[in-house]
């Protein structure tokens, strides 16, 4: 149509990226027997990876106290389009103390702006295995009758 004139007749779009990869907890919520070892495992769980993200994964005190009822966790986790999933063993410390089950805290954190975590944070509960034994000083005892103890 003549009626209409385009000037200018181009335009540059530039389309910005904004996809983001959400990376997280395989679980938030974590059971390990006093002394024994835990698997806890980070994994992307939506979007690709077009480079590495590097994202932290620490430790933090709750009822359980490091290092006396577990080693703490401070480790840097890489991602990247071949390495989607990164498991850690977790240590709780074995103690002679009959005690209530106690819980920890682990968090990720990272400052790569593509990254989403959810869920960033997992509990973790240590379960107490010491027992306390109640009996008898001996097994038989022999009482006159009329005699008191």
């Amino acid at each position: 149509d003549g009626s209409v004139n385009l000037n200018p007749d181009e335009a540059i779009v530039t389309i910005t990226d904004d996809d983001r990869v959400t990376i997280g907890f395989e679980q938030t919520t974590y059971t390990v027997e006093e002394g024994l070892v835990v698997e806890v495992c980070v994994l992307v769980t939506s979007g690709t990876l077009e480079s590495d993200a590097i994202v932290i994964l620490s430790s933090v005190n709750d009822e359980a106290v490091a290092p006396g009822d577990y080693d703490a966790v401070a480790e840097v986790l890489i991602f990247s389009a071949s390495v989607n999933r990164i498991c850690r063993n977790v240590s709780s410390v074995e103690d002679d103390i009959l005690e209530e089950d106690e819980d920890f805290t682990l968090t990720l954190n990272t400052t790569d702006g593509s990254v989403n975590l959810n869920p960033d944070e997992a509990s973790v509960t240590i379960t107490d295995d010491d027992l306390i034994t109640i009996g008898f000083e001996q097994t038989t005892y022999t009482l006159e009758e009329g005699l008191m103890v």
